[in-house]
C-alpha cells in the first residue's frame, strides 16, 4: 500500500468516526420518525400484501406536514373563514363545489390575514385571482422530460423563498395565469418550459405566490398541477422540499387551525385514519456507536496533516507516465505557439487601429428636424398624460383617498357584490383603475380619449345614484 493510498484510508476513517458520534447523538430523531412513519404505512396498508393504489394520489403526506406544525383541523371551510388571522385554507384536486359567496369569501380571507394553497389542474377561473387551464402539458425536448416521459416535466423554480429546490417534477400538469391588473401583486416561482405544448401553456406559471400589497396580510399560493403534492410524487425531484417550502409560507407566527379540502371534500386529522396503539414502543434497534475522545480526533487530524504533507503526491501520479516524446510533436507544438501569437498580434494591431474602428460601429439613420419637431409635438403622449390625470381624479372622487392601495382594495370588494355592476360596468372600471395606479404605458388615440370620457361620465352617474358604493 502506498503512502497516498495509507493517507486517504485513514481519512475516511476519521470522517466515519466523526458521523458515527453525530449519528449517536440523533439517534431519538430518527427513532421517533421510524416509529411515525411505520405506524402510518400500517394503517394505509392491510395485513395482505395488496397496496392501496389510491393512497399514491392523495395529500395525506402534505396534510401530516402541516398538522405537525401545530395546526388543528377544523369541521369546514367556513370556521377558517371566521378567522383569517389564525387560519390556513389548503384547496387540492378538482374543483371543490364552493358556493360563489365562499369563492368571494376567499378574497376577504387573504385581505385580512389568512393564507390559502390552491392546487388544481382542472380548468375554472377565481375572479381577481387569475385562470386555470387543463393540461396535459407534454414536451418533446429530453433534457425536461422526466424519466423520458412527455408528461413529466422537469421545472427548475427561480425563488428566494424556494432555496433548496433544484427541480419539481409535475405529472399531466395544466397552466396558470394569473390577473396581473387585479388586486394581488404575483411573484412567479417555477415557469413551464417556452417549447412545450400546447402552445398556450408556455412561459406560464406552474407555481406563483400572490400577496396583497400592504403589511401583515395574507397570501396566496397557487400550483397548476395538484399532483405535486400528492403522496406518489412527494418522492419524484425536489417536490418534498418545495411542500416543506410552501408549508413555511402558509404557516407563519400566529396560525393554529386548518381546513383541507381534497377533491371538494374536508377532511378530518390524518390522526384519525392511523392507529400508532401498535408501534408506539417499537423502536428500531442502534447499533453501539462508540464515541471517539478528543485527544484520539486530534492524533488522527495530525496523522493525516503528517502523512499529506510528507507524501510526494506529484511524482507518484506521474510514476507510470511515459518518459520519451517524438520529436515531430515538440515540431508541431512550436508552430501551434506561432500561429496563436501571430493571431494575437493581428487581432491587436486591428483594435489599436482607430481608423478601422468605424467598420465595426452600427449603422444608425439620422432624422430630419421637421421629424424630430413632429415626434416632440405628438398628441399621444398629451392624451395618456390627460387619461392619467382623469383616472386618478376619478379615484379620489370615488374613494375619498388618494392612496393607490384603497383603489385597488375598492375594486376587489366589488367583486363579491356582482348585483351592484355590470360586466361591462367593471371592466371599464378595472381599466380606470390600471391607469390611475400604472399610467397609460400604450399609445392613446383620441378615439380612445373620447371612449375614456363617456366611461367616467356613466359611472359618476351612477355614483351619484347611490349605485356603486364600497
Amino acid at each position: 500500500m502506498s503512502r497516498l493510498t495509507r493517507g486517504l484510508s485513514i481519512a475516511v476513517l476519521f470522517m466515519l468516526c466523526v458521523c458515527s458520534a453525530w449519528l449517536g447523538a440523533q439517534s431519538h430523531v430518527y427513532a421517533r420518525a421510524y416509529v411515525n412513519a411505520r405506524a402510518y404505512v400500517n394503517a394505509q396498508q392491510p395485513a395482505t400484501t395488496e397496496v392501496d393504489d389510491g393512497w399514491h394520489f392523495r395529500f395525506d403526506l402534505l396534510q401530516m406536514l402541516l398538522e405537525e406544525r401545530g395546526l388543528q383541523v377544523v369541521d369546514g371551510i367556513d370556521v377558517a373563514l371566521s378567522a383569517p388571522r389564525n387560519s390556513v385554507i389548503v384547496i387540492v384536486g378538482d374543483r371543490p363545489a364552493l358556493s360563489p359567496s365562499d369563492w368571494g369569501g376567499l378574497i376577504g380571507f387573504i385581505l385580512d390575514g389568512g393564507t390559502l394553497l390552491l392546487a388544481s389542474d382542472s380548468s375554472f377561473t377565481l375572479p381577481g385571482v387569475g385562470r386555470f387551464s387543463k393540461g396535459p402539458v407534454i414536451t418533446n425536448n429530453s433534457s425536461d422530460q422526466y424519466q423520458g416521459f412527455e408528461d413529466c416535466i422537469r421545472v427548475r423554480p427561480d425563488a428566494a423563498a424556494f432555496d433548496g429546490v433544484s427541480e419539481m417534477v409535475t405529472n399531466r400538469t395544466g397552466w396558470f395565469a394569473p390577473n396581473t391588473i387585479g388586486w394581488l401583486e404575483w411573484e412567479i416561482v417555477a415557469k413551464l418550459p417556452e417549447d412545450c405544448r400546447p402552445v398556450e401553456s408556455r412561459g406560464n406559471p406552474l407555481l406563483a405566490i400572490g400577496r396583497w400589497g400592504q403589511k401583515d396580510t395574507g397570501l396566496a399560493i397557487v400550483s397548476a398541477d395538484a399532483s405535486v403534492f400528492s403522496n406518489g410524487m412527494l418522492w419524484h425531484g425536489d417536490n418534498a422540499v418545495a411542500a416543506i417550502r410552501v408549508s413555511d409560507l402558509l404557516c407563519v407566527e400566529g396560525k393554529s387551525q386548518l381546513a383541507f379540502l381534497s377533491d371538494g371534500v374536508v377532511l378530518d386529522s390524518y390522526r384519525n385514519r392511523i392507529d400508532p396503539a401498535a408501534d408506539e414502543n417499537e423502536l428500531p434497534e442502534m447499533p453501539d456507536v462508540p464515541e471517539p475522545e478528543l485527544k484520539k480526533a486530534l492524533r488522527l487530524a495530525n496523522a493525516i496533516a503528517k502523512e499529506v504533507a510528507g507524501s510526494n503526491i506529484m511524482n507518484e501520479a506521474l510514476r507510470q507516465r511515459p518518459r520519451s516524446v517524438q520529436p515531430s510533436r515538440y515540431f508541431r507544438a512550436l508552430l501551434y505557439l506561432v500561429a496563436a501569437l501571430l493571431l494575437i498580434g493581428t487581432v491587436a494591431v486591428i483594435l489599436m487601429n482607430g481608423t478601422l474602428q468605424s467598420l465595426f460601429l452600427p449603422p444608425r439613420t439620422m432624422r430630419s428636424a421637421y421629424e424630430m419637431r413632429e415626434h416632440a409635438n405628438s398628441h399621444a403622449d398629451d392624451f395618456r398624460n390627460s387619461a392619467g390625470y382623469l383616472a386618478r381624479d376619478f379615484c379620489w372622487e370615488l374613494t375619498g383617498s388618494r392612496n393607490t392601495a384603497d383603489w385597488q382594495k375598492f375594486l376587489a370588494t366589488l367583486i363579491s357584490k356582482p348585483a351592484m355592476v355590470s360586466k361591462s360596468e367593471y371592466t371599464e372600471l378595472t381599466r380606470i383603475i390600471d391607469i390611475a395606479c400604472r399610467g397609460c404605458h400604450a399609445r392613446m388615440t383620441s378615439q380612445e380619449f373620447e371612449r375614456l370620457g363617456k366611461s367616467l361620465s356613466v359611472l359618476r352617474a351612477k355614483r351619484r345614484e347611490g349605485g356603486l358604493t364600497g
